[in-house]
């Protein structure tokens, strides 16, 4: 039977659900020939080994890699029977041999299935995770119980606080039965001893309700195909208070432009959204039931792409020195500009990349550089390499004045010479410094400089000077401000039109009835693309003092007619008389 070419097939199907209906998808089929199968190798000993077994909700991210003995191997995870699919909190790497998911919740404890399989045989590997559930967090509908204690003669008496309000509840245990959203808050209790008359409150606790939002905001699972476009979601968990992206994907190549669908109809924008990477990345800021529905995207294709003009990249470099520095701008190391700000008008795709400001002392010739590298914040990872001339070379990374250690954001390779910043904050800027030494000396690097992208928020719109109404013909300034890297553009909006005026200072001179209206500022970031508008703001104008007479001049004009009216019947009267 050995040189007999005998066909055989290996099939590993999957069920999933789509929609009202179960599909059967073929994962592999592999044909060969009995003959052959004295040169392959049969898998075994499949593994799953987890990074970590000490897992604290929304806290901790692990690692599972799947191993197995043999050759031309491929995986598949599968939870609860399901594939795994990418997103922004879950990845898949080597090859699918390694699964990560990125701060866990009490929902991702599997169980998880690895099948390995090569052309002569398949096996699979279970795995379950352990979280540890967030202390104060709770699903909508459960139940909860407090209970209050305190040392008092007599028995104190107890009453309950939500958010430092008094409850109507009184009594050692308080009980939240099928608990709701609105009663998340910090709840504490106050012991009362009615002989002393004193009270003590206790300290409060955190209670959060967590509502998972259902009916179809996850029909993004598995991804909708709409056209030649897939809708992906950021999260297979949306909950109410939490973020979340929807992005619409289509072939590569192809140029379009993107039309959101709620339920089969325009999407309408609330507060609670925002659409950005030219409509491809639709945010909710914070999910709440409205938001429930079927998310589609349409896409129209174009022989020309369209994209936006002038778009201006201002990057300002700065150093501390005695005598004048001189500059450099590189973009991907290669010189580009020769002074402290560089401004620059996208118009190709080359014009992205790394740019660095180089500053020298034209004095002492020391130099000093700084990295414009673009990081998106909550996104966008960066190694930090530490490199020095000497032998017998240790390094440790500070954090301030602390010692850097491994944690899921911080990793440390290559013998503590790289260190790995992931998903970067606003915070990470100029915090981490390097250390190097050896038996014979050591010395320490300056705080590495980032360039974090993020914003814009927190957009603030003031009025000066600040009051209920102006008269006609006074001045009025409108300043407007938000938090934002790089520094926000702003445009101003009158009763939802926008005003030719840019700038964060909007200055009404001579102010006039037609200028009173609802205004309000919108601050833009031009590699973020994201846009954020303040709350609205009255201006109320009100017509100025007229000129004319006075109370008292009015009194005497009529005291005038009276007097000359008086005169003239007299004379007439005498006139009268006298005839």
């Amino acid at each position: 039977m050995c040189g007999t070419a005998t066909s055989a097939i290996s099939v590993l199907l999957l069920w999933k659900f789509y929609g009202s209906n179960w599909v059967k998808l073929v994962i592999r089929k592999s044909i060969f020939n009995r003959s052959n199968l004295k040169s392959s190798h049969p898998l075994s000993n499949v593994m799953v080994t987890p990074s970590s077994t000490d897992l604290v909700e929304f806290n901790s991210s692990i690692s599972l890699k799947c191993s197995a003995s043999g050759i031309s191997l491929s995986f598949l995870w599968l939870n609860s029977s399901s594939e795994v699919i990418q997103s922004d909190r879950v990845q898949l790497t080597d090859g699918g041999a390694t699964l990560t998911i990125v701060n866990v919740t009490r929902y991702d404890q599997g169980p998880y299935e690895c099948h390995v399989f090569n052309p002569v045989n398949s096996d699979t590997k279970n795995v379950n995770l352990n979280v540890k559930v967030s202390k104060g967090y709770y699903l909508e509908g459960s139940n909860i119980s407090l209970s209050c204690s305190a040392v008092s003669r007599p028995a104190a008496q107890f009453y309950w606080l939500l958010n430092g309000a008094y409850l109507n509840d009184t009594g050692p245990e308080f009980k939240l039965v099928n608990i709701q959203m609105s009663q998340s808050g910090n709840y504490s209790c106050q012991a009362f001893n009615n002989k002393t008359l004193r009270y003590e409150t206790s300290q409060s606790s955190a209670v959060t309700v967590l509502v998972t939002v259902t009916e179809g905001l996850l029909y993004a699972f598995p991804p909708i195909i709409s056209g030649a476009a897939a809708v992906t979601s950021s999260t297979n968990l949306p909950i109410e208070g939490n973020s979340v992206n929807l992005t619409c994907d289509a072939a590569a190549g192809s140029n379009f432009t993107r039309l959101w669908r709620k339920d089969d109809s325009d999407l309408i924008l609330t507060d609670n959204m925002a659409l950005y990477e030219e409509n491809r990345v639709l945010a909710f800021k914070s999910l709440n039931k409205t938001d429930s529905g079927k998310y589609s995207c349409e896409i129209t294709s174009h022989s020309l792409l369209y994209g936006p003009e002038n778009q201006n990249l201002t990057l300002i470099c700065s150093a501390q020195s005695e005598s004048s520095a001189s500059y450099t701008w590189t973009l991907n190391g290669t010189e580009i500009h020769n002074s402290s700000v560089f401004i620059k008008v996208f118009t190709e795709l080359s014009d992205s990349g790394s740019y660095t400001c180089q500053a020298m002392n034209n004095i002492t010739e020391r130099t000093s550089s700084a990295i414009n590298s673009g990081l998106m914040e909550f996104s966008s990872s960066v190694n930090l390499s530490c490199t020095a001339s000497g032998s017998s070379l240790s390094f440790l990374w500070l954090d301030g004045s602390s010692e850097v250690t491994d944690t899921d954001r911080l990793q440390l390779t290559d013998e503590n010479s790289t260190l790995t910043i992931v998903n970067v904050t606003r915070y990470d800027q100029e915090r981490f410094r390097c250390r190097v030494s050896n038996p014979v000396s050591s010395g320490t690097s300056d705080p590495v400089t980032l360039s974090i992208i993020y914003g814009p928020e927190n957009v603030t719109l003031t009025l000066s000077p600040s009051q209920e109404s102006y008269v006609e013909g006074s001045s009025v300034t409108l300043s407007c401000s938000a938090v934002c890297s790089p520094s926000a553009l702003f445009s101003w909006i009158l009763n939802g039109r926008n005003l030719t005026d840019t700038g964060p200072e909007l200055k009404l001179v001579n102010i006039q009835m037609s200028q009173s209206g609802n205004y309000s500022c919108q601050a833009f970031n031009n590699i973020t693309l994201r846009y954020e508008t303040s709350l609205v703001v009255s201006v109320l104008t009100i017509p100025g003092k007229t000129s004319g007479c006075s109370a008292g001049c009015i009194a005497g004009i009529v005291i005038a007619c009276l007097l000359v009216c008086a005169a003239a019947a007299a004379g007439g009267y005498y006139i009268f008389i006298k005839r």
